[in-house]
């Protein structure tokens, strides 16, 4: 099984990386993302990696549609909605 694009190993840990759109690089001020998932095994990494990334998406689209687009209420959004997801 492959893995996907956005699961990185790091000596025995996985970690969820994605980049962040173009369009949100400016208004966030960091090109991508990098979370430990905190576990060692494969498996059970792609199925947190992929629950991650449709949360970390969902976020990004409020983000982009919902005038969130002056830095501060951006940041201030983002790292309140990652709090909750792990």
């Amino acid at each position: 099984m492959g893995s996907p694009s956005y699961l990185l190993k790091k000596h025995d840990t996985y970690y969820f990386r994605q980049a962040w759109p173009n369009s949100l690089k400016p208004v966030i001020g960091q090109r991508e993302i990098v979370r430990s998932l905190g576990v060692k095994e494969k498996s059970l990494a792609i199925r947190m990696a992929r629950e991650f990334k449709i949360n970390l998406d969902l976020i990004i689209d409020q983000i982009s549609f919902n005038s969130l687009s002056d830095t501060k209420s951006a940041k201030q959004y983002l790292n309140n909605s990652l709090c909750g997801i792990n």
